[in-house]
């Protein structure tokens, strides 16, 4: 019947990521949906650099900050041995002496305490009593060309002080070397500017089943090779 083929084990997001570019080619919109992280940053690379070659990204790219979510439970978080130096905190209530939405820098972890660090050498305890009242990040880079498709990752605004919503789906219009990097909602509705050290962004072309609840697009594909299983 035809409704199995199979595919070079040696090129296996080949078709996948001919079938999403050719969806992007018709105009209409397009999200592939992966159960693991990790597969979904190998299709995200394979599908940018066929849209490069496609000329459908723009030449210029930049390094934008990426701030992953580590995901840990409050009983996680609450551990010292789980909180390594140069992993981020970021607050979610005002606790005292710590304003919420600031960001800190683990700079020591040990069975005496961890201590976090902000800008201008300020450096305070971490409340592990309090562990439901902030998330932990991993620090990692993001690379933006104009026309990416962009996930916003947590609650926040942009430069304008507009509201930039968790899970919101965003196109980039334009990079520029200042570290600005201008966005648009896929739905045409408006339009933001960030920083590149904004933070809580994400490629937006693989995403897990969690991620892509809600959303609404023209066509979706499944990425689960036999390894996920």
């Amino acid at each position: 019947m035809g409704a199995i083929r199979e595919v070079d084990p040696l090129k296996p997001n080949e078709q996948l990521v001919n079938d999403y570019v050719a969806t992007l080619r018709q105009k209409k919109s397009a999200l592939i949906v992966s159960p693991t992280h990790q597969q979904g940053e190998d299709v995200t690379h394979s599908i940018r650099q066929r849209l490069r070659e496609s000329k459908m990204l723009g030449k210029k790219e930049i390094a934008a900050t990426r701030l992953m979510n580590l995901n840990l439970t409050e009983a996680e978080k609450g551990d010292w041995r789980n909180l390594k130096k140069g992993m981020l905190v970021q607050f979610n209530q005002n606790i005292t002496g710590i304003k919420r939405g600031s960001l800190w820098a683990v700079e020591e972890s040990s069975d005496r305490g961890v201590y976090i660090k902000a800008d201008k050498d300020l450096t305070t305890r971490l409340p592990l009593d309090r562990s439901g009242d902030y998330d932990v990040y991993k620090k990692t880079e993001l690379s933006l060309s104009k026309g990416d498709r962009l996930r916003i990752t947590r609650n926040g605004f942009d430069d304008d002080k507009k509201r930039l919503n968790n899970g919101e789906m965003m196109e980039v219009t334009s990079v520029k070397k200042d570290g600005t990097i201008l966005l648009k909602n896929t739905s045409g509705k408006s339009t933001h500017k960030i920083h590149k050290d904004y933070g809580h962004i994400a490629h937006a072309y693989c995403i897990t089943s969690h991620a892509s609840q809600g959303k609404t697009v023209d066509e979706v594909f499944i990425s689960q090779p036999a390894a996920t299983f």
